[in-house]
């Protein structure tokens, strides 16, 4: 969800500020501008670049807790969204916690969506398939059937892809670093949500 349909470029730099100034406290000198290069250091390795990042920092200290202050719709979402449920049953599988329930609701969006899976809320988190498997239980739908998009390639498409699904890779974000496995690739990569009314239509013909 977040760099998909979520814009967390302002939420990012906030992070990124709060483990800078975490740090410091710890006597540990690094610069926003150090601490962003190294986390897309680790983007490109497909490792979690929030977890590895600080783990290279301050492998001892814990890790200050992501928010979803900054985080914003990507102005296409909507439209996207509008045009997707026209013809398609709409889910979301994500790992974030119950609160964002609240802004799907204050975004005007969450009533695209016939199921919502959250990591906290059913002890299951990307990429483990088991929760991208119940989401296929919940909606009683075959793999083959199923379109995934998302925008990391270690949590999204590798597991999806593991099950069957079909793939989109979104290049926004830390996930747009990633190098993707010459044998197991997205089926369709785009740069933005708003093309992906177009591979919809393509499949369709």
């Amino acid at each position: 969800m977040g760099s998909t349909l979520l814009d967390e470029e302002t939420a990012y730099g906030y992070y990124i500020d709060k483990c800078v100034k975490k740090l410091e406290s710890l006597d540990i000198e690094v610069s926003s501008d150090s601490y962003k290069k190294k986390m897309v250091e680790y983007a490109h390795k497909s490792l979690d670049p929030i977890r590895a990042t600080w783990q290279y920092f301050a492998p001892t200290e814990p890790r200050p807790l992501w928010t979803n202050e900054g985080v914003s719709l990507y102005p296409e979402t909507i439209d996207a969204l509008e045009k997707l449920s026209q013809n398609y049953r709409l889910g979301i599988i994500a790992n974030q916690s119950s609160s964002i329930r609240e802004l799907l609701k204050e975004w005007g969006i969450e009533s695209y969506f016939q199921l919502i899976i959250l990591s906290e809320e059913v002890g299951l988190s990307k990429p483990n398939t088991a929760i991208f498997t119940l989401a296929l239980q919940k909606t009683n739908i075959p793999a083959d059937r199923v379109v995934y998009v998302g925008d990391r390639y270690d949590n999204d498409i590798l597991p999806a892809k593991s099950l069957g699904m079909w793939t989109v890779r979104i290049l926004t974000g830390f996930g747009k670093h990633a190098r993707e496995n010459e044998k197991l690739k997205s089926d369709w990569v785009i740069p933005s949500l708003q093309e992906i009314t177009n591979i919809f239509e393509q499949t369709k013909n």
